[in-house]
């Protein structure tokens, strides 16, 4: 069985990654009606979510190769259960149900409680639709090596799906109507894995910023882990040992900055941090320690995230209850008069709530 699953890791381009070497094909079934391949694979226990997510893309690109097979599967086994990843695999299947069922993206945003083989999705009182959507969760999860007891708890202290949709219709409204114009700046956060920053975010000023200060911070809580949103306004890199690349970060808040580490070895996970620029908004999940070397304190990630676009500096705001309508307006088309065309008035306009603005070029 070992032997032919090297071949199959020779074939996949991941024989030289030595995360796989225990690994086992038990067999793999044909379907020629289908043009589909299912293999059933097993490991001592389960992959660490990148290396497994790495197996599975190249699994899924076998239809590529291969003009025989439509479609690929794999079912998973393990030696020695182990379900200290299942909220990591647990956002895997979430993400991948997603792609084909878009409906799934709402249980992205709930909450998680996981304790052994047992994860609970968090719901507001109107989520029980959740607990139907857990059984094609679970049988994704079977299918990987995870049998697992997936169950809701509703939360009445949490907003209902529908007040959310309430407060937030005028802004969709908003959002349609400036899209027409403009593409907006939009705080959507993307991350190399599939795995989902959940829960508040802690301001950047609640991370000690002194030796002394951390080491009390942990005898009280007895951990280190931070979980922060901030602006990205400085990035460094260096290249290590091991094809390793070592990632700085500066990420800054309206009154505070700090240091933030990210240790990367595949290349595209290095793609993603080189796309990262200064002014994007980043979410950031790690443990924080004191760097003699800077003499700060840092925050080295193992989750990260960050917005697709650069976040726009100008800060301008109409907060008046009671907007102004602008009768008075000359464009680019009045000669000598004016320098901004009429989609950047519009765009500024409906940005602070302006109901209507009034052209009045001449000539």
């Amino acid at each position: 069985m070992k032997i032919r699953f090297k071949k199959l890791l020779k074939a996949l381009e991941l024989n030289e990654n030595p995360v796989f070497s225990d690994g086992k094909l038990h067999k793999l079934l044909v379907d020629p009606a289908k043009k589909s391949w299912l293999f059933e694979l097993e490991f001592p226990a389960p992959l660490e979510i990148k290396d497994f997510e790495e197996l599975m893309n190249n699994i899924n690109q076998i239809p590529s190769k291969f003009k025989e097979v439509k479609s690929t599967h794999v079912q998973i086994t393990y030696d020695t259960p182990n379900f200290d990843l299942l909220p990591e695999y647990y956002d895997f299947v979430l993400q991948q149900l997603i792609q084909h069922r878009p409906r799934f993206s709402a249980m992205s945003d709930f909450e998680i409680e996981h304790s052994d083989n047992r994860l609970q999705v968090v719901c507001p009182k109107d989520g029980q639709f959740v607990t139907k959507m857990l059984k094609m969760v679970k049988k994704e999860l079977q299918l990987i090596g995870f049998d697992v007891v997936l169950a809701t708890r509703i939360c009445d202290q949490q907003p209902s799906i529908k007040d959310k949709i309430d407060q937030q219709g005028d802004n969709f409204t908003n959002k349609i109507s400036k899209n027409t114009y403009a593409k907006r700046f939009e705080k959507k956060f993307v991350s190399y894995s599939k795995k989902r920053l959940r829960g508040e975010m802690a301001a950047v000023d609640t991370v000690p910023k002194t030796e002394n200060d951390l080491s009390e911070y942990k005898s009280m809580n007895n951990d280190a882990t931070f979980q922060v949103e901030g602006v990205i306004t400085k990035i460094d890199s260096i290249d290590i040992r091991n094809n390793t690349t070592l990632y700085t970060f500066i990420i800054s808040s309206d009154n505070d900055s700090v240091y933030v580490k990210k240790f990367s070895k595949q290349q595209s996970e290095k793609n993603f941090f080189n796309d990262t620029l200064v002014g994007m908004i980043a979410r950031v999940k790690g443990t924080a320690s004191y760097d003699n070397f800077s003499k700060e304190v840092t925050i080295t990630a193992y989750q990260f995230e960050r917005t697709t676009m650069v976040k726009p500096t100008d800060i301008r705001k109409d907060t008046a209850d009671k907007k102004r309508v602008e009768l008075h307006l000359h464009t680019k088309m009045s000669t000598l008069d004016g320098i901004n065309n009429i989609d950047e008035y519009v765009e500024t306009a409906m940005k602070w709530g302006h109901d209507a603005i009034a052209v009045t070029d001449h000539g």
